[in-house]
């Protein structure tokens, strides 16, 4: 069988048949009632040694200190494309996740760790993984770059995204789906759609390369190299002496029953949950979710229209990449704690972040047209939209929320493919 969703309807209620089907339950549980996972050289890890671990990070420095999620080996985003009559469609999968807002959302082709993938928890194996790990001559391999993940939340966490060319439509298991790019790029542009990772992969994907007679743009070189050259000036990290210590050496959490929990933030926890869920690689499972009580916010800001469109972006830095200096959102932070930006808000949509780390950590995600004389900050830089492209398809470059953000103006930034 070929499943294709034409519409954003057609998409939306294929979402809601994988929900229904999955018969998804979810309850906080004691720490003392979980299988598997425990406190193992001072951090909290799976008896497999794999997965991810939740360990303590400081800054030997400053002082500055978190609870992290460490993991060491590369995740795999895969995502594989066809073209038919010059219109792209890419097959992407109803992930139904323990800590997505929506239950259900869109994720790419594939999206393992290498705990999924080798089967480390004994459950059924990746689908479509051979389409990314071994030849196939019916699939051609495109684009791979190497990305971060969430700084704020990850320690020296990055992804391998792939993307493959079918030259026919394979046939789709129960939960995948192809679906056009045109439906995929207006699915993005809503709440509670389309995951973390598919809006990386959306964003970072040279589509022009893969739409017949899709060549880029003029890249107006001179402008791009005066951009990378603005932002490489501005001065970096003051330190990048970070280390790894026992959760129990924080000095501000505490671990009981409940979970782990922040004495100096109330709003930032890790919980205990127990999962039930059709159709995962187990359907059965316990694991730690991150908490966070407050909102997030990542503002991608606009000035002018059609070709002469640019946008402001800020060089910064996230916890989790000492030392690394990164071509992040306009403007990022906790809701409470971030002025709205004047404008007129063109696109803006609410993501729950990565469903299987995070419960309900939600990013309020808005492109904000301003006026040509916005007054920008010391560390911001107005890029045009060829050089944004292209410092999003480069790798280790971009944050991941600016990935995510970019996901609102995917015809800006690749014209020649969408319509």
């Amino acid at each position: 069988m070929i499943r294709q969703a034409k519409s954003l309807d057609a998409l939306v209620m294929f979402m809601d048949d994988v929900r229904a089907a999955s018969a998804f339950c979810i309850a906080t549980v004691p720490i003392s009632s979980v299988e598997y996972w425990s406190i193992s050289a001072g951090v909290l890890s799976h008896q497999s040694g794999s997965f991810f671990h939740l360990a303590g990070l400081r800054d030997r420095e400053s002082g500055q200190e978190d609870l992290m999620i460490y993991q060491p080996q590369s995740a795999l985003n895969g995502l594989a494309v066809h073209c038919v009559h010059g219109r792209l469609s890419a097959l992407v999968q109803a992930r139904v996740e323990p800590g997505n807002s929506r239950i259900v959302n869109l994720g790419p082709t594939v999206q393992a760790t290498a705990g999924n993938y080798l089967r480390l928890h004994g459950g059924r194996k990746t689908p479509y993984l051979e389409l990314f790990h071994t030849f196939k001559p019916q699939f051609a391999p495109r684009h791979v770059s190497t990305q971060l993940d969430l700084g704020q939340f990850y320690y020296l966490k990055q992804k391998t995204l792939s993307v493959v060319e079918a030259d026919t439509l394979s046939p789709t298991l129960d939960t995948f789906i192809w679906a056009d790019l045109e439906v995929l790029r207006a699915a993005a542009r809503q709440d509670h759609i389309v995951n973390t990772d598919l809006r990386s992969m959306l964003a970072a994907t040279p589509w022009n390369s893969l739409t017949p007679g899709g060549a880029a743009p003029a890249s107006r070189a001179a402008d791009l190299a005066a951009s990378i050259t603005r932002f490489s000036d501005i001065p970096g990290s003051t330190s990048c002496d970070r280390e790894l210590v026992p959760i129990k050496a924080l000095l501000d959490w505490e671990m009981d029953e409940l979970g782990i929990h922040s004495t100096r933030d109330a709003g930032r926890s890790v919980r205990f949950h127990d999962v039930q869920s059709r159709g995962r690689e187990v359907d059965h499972w316990q694991q730690p979710l991150m908490h966070l009580s407050e909102r997030l916010v990542a503002e991608l800001l606009t000035r002018g229209a059609g070709s002469e469109r640019e946008f402001l972006v800020s060089i910064g830095e996230e916890f989790g990449f000492p030392g690394r200096r990164l071509v992040m959102p306009s403007v990022i932070g906790p809701e409470k704690s971030v002025v709205r930006t004047e404008g007129q808000a063109l696109c803006e949509c609410v993501q729950s972040e990565e469903g299987g780390r995070f419960y309900r950590i939600e990013t309020r995600y808005a492109v904000i047209q301003v006026d040509p004389d916005f007054a920008t900050s010391s560390g911001q830089v107005w890029l045009s939209a060829a050089a944004l492209r292209h410092i999003l398809q480069e790798s280790n470059r971009a944050s991941m929320s600016l990935r995510c953000v970019s996901s609102l103006v995917l015809k800006d930034l690749y014209p020649e493919s969408f319509d």
